[in-house]
């Protein structure tokens, strides 16, 4: 008689023998077979297994065993300040199940169900994977991100490949900062469905192709900042009606052609990084805006005459166009560094 076989056990079966353990140990499971790994990405089972220990994920680790001397640090704490401590240990204790169950082991369906249950009313988020590197080597943005209906301020660091299209549904965000991650591939154009958006920071990865066109309808942007990657081509013109910026950072990229004439449209924009590019062409004369207090253009192939009009910016506090051979001043300007 043939030995009962792994795969011999029938899918509820399995379901409700894998239900008795913690999601936060379970996937690790999904080694074992094909039928382990095809019941642990079920929905069914997503469901099921979120409903069933609902209370577990949301109980902080170790929270038994707080010492008598920590917990005197506590004494004359009054109940609003309780609630706020407690809600704060809540939402810590939240981003770290996230991290461990959503973005390293989990498959998309559970990440859905995850998302749905516990992150959908969370306003904040900010999510460091630094302490996951050695759990998992793949710590990409999941699809189910899209689920983060309330959320205005997001922040996420250290994870790889692209920034999923479903990041364009999260309709409230307000501040997005992807900043100092290895996210490569072009920015989506489902960003420029973000239309509450103020502050959008993709500095510091290996992001490649144009500035994409859809990010012309983010006009409420007050921070634009996408230095320190691969983009390629010229700076769009249309970046002269985000009238709402005062900070743009185009820096270190491979960016060409001429500094758009309608840059000087931007009568609020306080700090200018174009350096390390390879852009061409005459410092515009519509570039001397009154608010403007730093000005970087170094290390780009600039010709020709600083414009006179810079001597009238009462604010400028430093203006460098180090590393363009061919920029030369008529005037005295103490704030250039030519």
């Amino acid at each position: 008689m043939k030995s009962p076989q792994v795969n011999d056990i029938p899918n509820e079966l399995l379901t409700e023998i894998l239900l008795w353990i913690s999601p936060r140990k379970v996937f690790k499971f999904r080694r074992v077979s094909k039928l382990f790994n095809a019941v642990l990405c079920t929905a069914h089972y997503a469901k099921r297994s979120i409903s069933f220990y609902r209370k577990d994920l949301e109980t902080i680790e170790d929270s038994s065993d707080v010492e008598s001397d920590e917990a005197y640090l506590y004494r004359d704490e009054d109940k609003e300040a309780q609630n706020a401590r407690l809600q704060q240990e809540h939402n810590d204790w939240m981003d770290l199940i996230t991290r461990r169950l959503m973005f390293m082991r989990s498959p998309p369906q559970f990440q859905y169900a995850f998302a749905r249950e516990f992150l959908k009313a969370r306003p904040y988020l900010i999510w460091d994977f630094e302490d996951a590197k050695n759990v998992c080597d793949n710590m990409s943005i999941p699809a189910a991100i899209e689920c983060l209906e309330a959320v205005t301020e997001l922040f996420i660091t250290c994870v790889t490949a692209s920034i999923p299209k479903e990041i364009g549904r999260l309709s409230s965000l307000e501040r997005l900062s992807l900043c100092c991650n290895t996210l490569s591939g072009t920015i989506p154009d489902e960003i420029g469905r973000l239309a509450q958006l103020c502050e959008l920071n993709l500095n510091t990865n290996c992001l490649s192709g144009t500035i994409p066109d859809a990010l012309a309808t983010l006009l409420c942007l007050q921070n634009l900042n996408l230095g320190r990657n691969q983009l390629h081509g010229p700076i769009p013109s249309w970046i002269g009606d985000m009238h709402a910026l005062t900070t743009l950072d185009l820096s270190s990229n491979k960016l060409t052609g001429e500094i758009p004439e309608s840059m000087g449209r931007l009568k609020n924009l306080k700090t200018l990084y174009l350096h390390s590019n390879q852009l061409t062409g005459d410092v515009p004369t519509s570039l001397a805006i009154e608010t403007l207090t730093h000005i970087y253009l170094g290390n780009n192939m600039l010709t020709g005459q600083i414009p006179s009009e810079v001597q009238a910016l009462k604010y400028l506090k430093y203006f460098d166009v180090q590393g363009n051979t061919n920029v030369t001043c008529s005037f005295d300007c103490p704030t250039l560094k030519l």
